[in-house]
């Protein structure tokens, strides 16, 4: 598998330069959303009602005419209920990769990291879609993550892990 970080250039308007991608079943984007308490960093992520061992965070198949941060919102809202409102997307880190599934399709992801805001607001579940949902700290989410996003989940926490703690020493 091969992955493929990308910072997304900015305007001075603070604009991403990244456009639609094409519709395809084969692009994919989401969230790597996380939490804080008491200093704890957890991050979420959901269990497939179809395939029980398959385990990821908030992603989904982008739409016609969305880009993937377009997608990564629409999808999380979907997957979790989550809006905008509930959480800080980091889309200065954008992580992309591609795997092959067992059907020969090569899946195109794109992930970002998003800090959730909204603490006391639930993961609400769609039951035809997701079977469970846990917030888990990195090691244990390394182990259950499906592996083609393992790659891509650990260097999403290593950047994580520095934005909270450039966080911290601010204060």
């Amino acid at each position: 598998m091969k992955i493929i970080t990308v910072t997304i250039l900015v305007s001075l308007l603070g604009i991403a330069t990244a456009g639609p991608i094409p519709l395809a079943d084969d692009y994919v984007a989401g969230f790597v959303l996380y939490k804080v308490e008491d200093g704890k960093i957890e991050y979420v992520l959901l269990q497939k009602s179809s395939e029980l061992d398959d385990w990821s965070p908030p992603k989904g198949k982008i739409d016609l005419g969305e880009d993937a941060r377009m997608g990564a919102i629409r999808e999380t809202f979907e997957e979790t209920s989550y809006t905008e409102a509930d959480y800080t997307p980091l889309f200065l880190k954008q992580i992309y990769f591609e795997y092959d599934t067992s059907a020969g399709v090569t899946k195109k992801v794109t992930l970002f990291p998003a800090k959730l805001t909204n603490l006391q607001k639930p993961v609400v579940l769609d039951p035809n879609e997701h079977a469970a949902f846990e917030w888990v700290g990195a090691a244990a989410a390394e182990y259950l993550i499906k592996p083609q996003y393992k790659a891509a989940f650990l260097e999403a926490d290593i950047y994580v892990r520095a934005q909270e703690s450039r966080a911290e020493s601010q204060y």
